[in-house]
């Protein structure tokens, strides 16, 4: 916490913090209707994350737990001053990893963090409103 121009106590924003998808619920069904894997199987998700939100290659993925509409995961995070999780924020996508080539669960968006996100420590109900039902991340001050 730092104190700013207006005499309030905020978070510094020069403060580092790490982004780590912690959880997520993914519908039963791709957005064709159709299982994400072959007999009828469960996907495989992982996330890929993009830090800053406005970078163009992937700066770190998690793993893909096996057969799982609702992943947990605790690798894959990146690390970010506070003003960047607020004005440029972070990317992230969600596949289903496949041996022949991945499904995607959630193309990349870009999600800016409030001081509230970062004072509460995670972001919840990340959703495509589709396939994502919803989606964690965890925000770490280091």
């Amino acid at each position: 916490m730092v104190c700013k121009a207006d005499q309030t106590c905020g978070v510094d924003p020069n403060s580092m913090w790490r982004v780590q998808p912690i959880s997520a619920t993914v519908r039963s069904t791709d957005s064709g209707g159709v299982a994400w894997d072959a007999l009828g199987g469960a996907p495989d998700p992982f996330c890929n994350l993009y830090c800053p939100g406005n970078a163009t290659t992937v700066t770190s993925s998690t793993s893909a737990p096996q057969d799982t509409f609702t992943p947990t995961w605790s690798s894959g995070g990146c690390v970010l001053k506070a003003s960047e999780l607020m004005t440029l924020g972070f990317g992230i996508a969600v596949y289903d990893e496949d041996v022949s080539s991945n499904d995607t669960i959630s193309g990349a968006g870009v999600i800016r963090a409030t001081e509230a996100d970062l004072l509460a420590g995670r972001i919840d109900g990340i959703t495509n409103n589709s396939t994502l039902t919803t989606l964690s991340v965890s925000l770490t001050k280091q």
